[in-house]
């Protein structure tokens, strides 16, 4: 911040480096109210104002400055600064990513493009920026945490944990980094550790929204909703958080509550300037409100708000591209020949399919034996598939035909290790990430041995309940209901290409024949498997194990129909989607 020959404005600087903040901004007021063009006393009183919570006042005093002197060099800058701290990160990118691309060797400017980037829904590009500030000042802890925040975001949760312990090591009571810790660590199915982590928050912080949530999450994937809502109950009684109001509300949902979070959720929407993501979540929350008393169009009007708020970073044609790219990767004539790991194992179990489409049932099903272990949603197969990819010559798909048999033996080690720490004694172990269903052609040479599920269901009870659903930021696909039927229809695509491979090891089950009749459907799991059967396995509800999908409430329960056909509730308001997966060649 520049230095001023007026007094004032010299008092000024020293009183806010005292921490006499109040005293401070009246100096400045009284220098501009008689020298409006004096830069330092509106740069000084505008930082003043973002660091008391006030950043759109802070945005409006540096316009006025840009107005009346502008020529000024740092006035830009900050208010770039003011214009993402005011979550209006559209408005930032303009100044920031010519001043960063001008100055590349100036962290401030790399760091404040990468919250800009993290705001806009776009955390590859927020991860790179961050990553370059934090080489540029590598001690600085608020960079680590900014990328950690943003490995998280841009599902990276085990590279997130380094960065996040780094800043608690120099900041060990701050709360927000806590939940932080916690969340990536609940990424990688760390469960309990998580827990812990966000008690910790809790007891630095009592009543910390972040932590109640995680906590609450915690709870109800052990299958004690009732113990979630509890805990989150004196907390929305007491000037309720907008965001806490949401989980409460999808809390009592699940208990045949929804009614009663009906008044503080219409209350949390009528709040001043919620963050998009908050009022997305708000709207979710009282559309499935809707959805339990059958008021459809109710519902689906919420559903379409929450959905239009949400981050629409998905690209269709990227998607039609990366399944031609994986089709030619994995040719059929030649898949017989390409390389294979030498190291075998039958203890994995991938299970995979659109999102909703009965993974998690699946999985629930085959965790319920005693010979089997459910680990959830695992991020390790993809992470090994860019790691393979990015050690061959071409970096690309085609490159695997080439891949050298050392390369593919150390990625097949390092999985088959995690999935030994998960369950040592389990002589077959799930691995429910849906979207592997992606890399299947690679996880064969990877995994030669593994058994693959794909699960399939009708395609617009698929679609209508990944719109019905609040994902992260990576299904963003699942925000519009014409990129739904793209989503769909390229997964459809790449899946019978796979299907045709030679040698692949893969069943497929319908969400539909395990509702329609459970045992043998499940007898034909566990035969495909080479489990022998248990009755366990029809009592899917009774297992304990942690579930932390979107399905956790629906696999606590016995099988119901309820959701087959679910779509024609809704068929008013999805001829877009019916026609666009008809255009597609899906026949709904």
């Amino acid at each position: 911040m520049p230095t001023a020959n007026d007094p004032r404005l010299r008092q000024a600087m020293s009183l806010y480096g005292a921490r006499r903040a109040a005293e401070a901004a009246a100096l400045c007021r009284q220098v501009l109210a008689e020298s409006p063009a004096e830069a330092g006393a509106s740069l000084l009183l505008a930082r003043i104002a973002r660091e008391s919570g006030a950043a759109e006042e802070s945005v409006r005093i540096l316009q006025a400055a840009r107005s009346a002197a502008p020529a000024h060099p740092a006035i830009e800058p900050e208010l770039a600064i003011s214009l993402v701290v005011a979550r209006r990160a559209a408005d930032a990118l303009p100044i920031l990513a010519p001043l960063a691309a001008a100055q590349p060797n100036l962290a401030v400017a790399q760091y404040w493009l990468g919250q800009a980037y993290l705001q806009l829904a776009r955390p590859a590009e927020g991860v790179e920026r961050l990553a370059r500030a934090r080489a540029l000042d590598p001690h600085n802890p608020e960079i680590s945490y900014a990328l950690g925040a943003a490995l998280i975001a841009a599902g990276r949760p085990g590279e997130a944990e380094q960065h996040l312990r780094a800043y608690l090591g120099a900041r060990p009571a701050a709360p927000a980094a806590l939940v932080a810790l916690a969340s990536s660590l609940e990424l990688q199915n760390r469960a309990n550790e998580a827990a812990a982590m966000y008690r910790q928050a809790l007891e630095r912080s009592p009543g910390n929204p972040g932590a109640l949530t995680g906590l609450a999450r915690h709870l109800q994937a052990k299958g004690d909703a009732a113990a979630a809502l509890a805990l989150l109950e004196p907390a929305v009684a007491d000037r309720p958080d907008p965001g806490l109001v949401s989980t409460y509300a999808a809390l009592c949902v699940a208990l045949n509550k929804g009614a009663a979070a009906r008044p503080l959720v219409e209350s949390a929407l009528g709040a001043d300037r919620l963050p998009a993501r908050i009022e997305s979540a708000l709207r979710f929350a009282l559309a499935r409100i809707d959805d339990a008393s059958d008021r459809c169009d109710e519902a689906f009007a919420n559903y379409r708000r929450a959905n239009d708020l949400a981050p629409h970073t998905f690209d269709p044609a990227a998607r039609r591209r990366f399944t031609d790219a994986m089709i030619a990767a994995f040719p059929r004539d030649a898949f017989g020949s390409m390389p294979r790991a030498a190291v075998r194992s039958d203890r994995p179990v991938i299970v995979c399919g659109m999102p909703r489409s009965g993974t998690t049932l699946v999985e629930q099903i085959i965790a319920s034996h005693p010979q089997a272990f459910g680990a959830g949603e695992l991020p390790h197969l993809r992470a090994a598939f860019n790691g393979v990819i990015a050690a061959l010559p071409g970096r690309a798909p085609a490159s695997l035909a080439g891949a050298p048999g050392a390369v593919l033996d150390r990625a097949a080690e390092g999985y088959l290790r995690e999935l030994a720490a998960l369950a040592p004694d389990a002589a077959r172990v799930v691995d429910k990430m849906p979207h592997n269903a992606e890399i299947l052609g690679f996880i064969a040479l990877l995994l030669p041995d593994a058994r693959i599920i794909s699960c399939v269901r009708d395609p617009m009870d698929t679609c209508l309940s990944c719109y019905t659903t609040e994902f992260s930021a990576v299904h963003s696909y699942a925000a519009r209901l014409d990129h739904l039927a793209v989503a769909y229809a390229e997964h459809h695509r790449l899946m019978e290409h796979w299907k045709g491979l030679p040698g692949l090891r893969m069943l497929e089950v319908s969400y539909e024949s395990l509702v329609d009749d459970l045992e043998p459907a499940a007898r034909r799991i566990l035969e495909f498997l080479g489990l022998p059967w248990d009755d366990r396995c029809l009592r899917f509800y009774e297992n304990a194990r942690l579930v932390s999908t979107a399905s956790v409430d629906q696999v606590r329960r016995p099988i119901y129909r309820s959701s087959v056909g679910r779509w024609r509730r809704y068929e008013r308001h999805l001829a877009p989607l019916r026609d666009a997966l008809r255009a597609a060649g899906i026949e709904a």
